[in-house]
């Protein structure tokens, strides 16, 4: 068995025959990993001061990925490596320098130990009609490190699913950073669907150039304690940075998401969506922040939380935070609610004629797929909502 130690991250390093460089970048990582509270931001450290993550001695393996690529891949020069071959390749040095953001605590935690993970590499003007696809299965705990590099007006959308193949207790940690070149337009979509006995930490950075764009999609099922953050970097003008989240928490499920939306420069656009559905005695702290810098004049940046009930003992608290230190701007504006389902919906349902249960169900669908029409690909659309009706099904809400 293995402990998260020093020890530990030097036999990693030593296992895939790193240079001293990232040996010292992952040690770095590990003492911000070790120094830093578990929220920076002063607003979010009230929620999370009585919070603690234990985490077990453990033997690290890496994670099961299989992938699908377009057929015209090997024509079009698609670039996919291991993330530890893509770490010795001298042509990313510039992206691979960038990508030890230790700023969060779990976020150095995988850069302390990751042990799997791929970089992706589509070129410049590649615009593809179908998704490339990552399937990983989790059977031991796993740290994966994964990174995306679209080239300029390049165009394209990765799905990622995550998967248990058993149920034994496990630790499933990611880190990925998106770069997306001028003009590119990127689309991520994660799926995951762990066992109750897995903690996840789930950490998701973007960073953007001149008028590229950048949605990040996550629907969560799984985990006894999922952990998630996503970050939107809009670092140039005219840049475009999106994020829809839909959770479904049941029996003791313990959510604790944040997503943070960083204008940077001007005539920016950055949105967050955040939906979940909570039964049993799941739990759910669901933040969000909008940051806007002095000098990004006329950006556009809008915030929404919003949480529905479907048990007594189910509970959640959505924590909207704007920073706005540029008066002149298009929009900063936020929503949040937790509630039941509205009884006056189930009645007007119900008085047209549906069964009070098919007229629940209809609502809580339709609640949480309100996000998915910002999916660019029907088939992915579809997907996601069979899977919701399931577990909705499945809960028998």
């Amino acid at each position: 068995m293995q402990t998260f130690s020093e020890e530990t991250i030097k036999n990693i390093s030593e296992a895939n025959a790193e240079s001293e460089f990232l040996l010292k970048e992952r040690l770095n990582a590990f003492k911000n990993f070790n120094e830093l509270s578990l929220e920076n931001s002063e607003v979010f450290k009230k929620y999370t001061k009585h919070e603690s993550y234990d985490l077990p001695e453990i033997k690290i393996g890496s994670a099961e990925i299989e992938f699908e690529l377009p057929k015209v891949a090997d024509n079009i020069g698609i670039i996919l490596l291991p993330i530890a071959e893509a770490l010795g390749d001298s042509n990313f040095k510039t992206i691979l320098e960038k990508i030890f953001n230790n700023e969060d605590k779990f976020s150095a935690f995988t850069n302390a130990f990751f042990n799997s993970g791929y970089f992706l590499y589509i070129p410049n003007n590649i615009q593809l009609k179908v998704p490339i696809i990552f399937r990983t299965k989790i059977g031991t705990p796993s740290f994966s490190k994964n990174i995306i590099l679209g080239g300029t007006n390049s165009k394209f959308t990765v799905l990622e699913k995550i998967e248990s193949i058993n149920n034994e207790s496990s630790i499933h940690s990611i880190q990925l950073d998106i770069f997306a070149e001028e003009g590119a337009k990127i689309e991520h979509v994660f799926m995951q669907d762990l066992n109750l006995n897995t903690i996840e930490f789930l950490n998701r950075v973007s960073h953007t150039q001149k008028d590229s764009n950048v949605n990040f999609h996550s629907v969560i099922f799984g985990g006894q304690r999922i952990r998630a953050r996503t970050n939107i970097n809009l670092e140039k003008n005219g840049a475009i940075g999106k994020n829809f989240e839909i959770i479904f928490g049941k029996e003791s499920q313990r959510f604790d998401s944040l997503s943070t939306v960083h204008s940077k420069s001007d005539f920016t656009k950055g949105e967050s969506h955040s939906r979940g559905l909570f039964t049993g005695k799941s739990k759910a702290l669901i933040k969000g922040l909008v940051r806007v810098e002095s000098g990004a004049k006329k950006s556009d940046t809008y915030l929404t939380q919003h949480g529905m009930l479907l048990s007594k003992e189910a509970s959640a608290d959505t924590i909207p935070c704007l920073e706005i230190l540029e008066e002149d701007v298009l929009r900063a504006t936020h929503s949040a609610s937790v509630s039941p389902i509205d009884d006056d919906q189930i009645f007007y349902l119900t008085s047209h004629g549906l069964e009070e249960s098919d007229a629940r169900k209809l609502i809580i669908q339709g609640f949480a797929t309100t996000l998915l029409k910002n999916i660019d690909l029907k088939e992915i659309r579809e997907d996601i909502s069979n899977q919701l009706e399931k577990k909705i099904g499945e809960e028998n809400v």
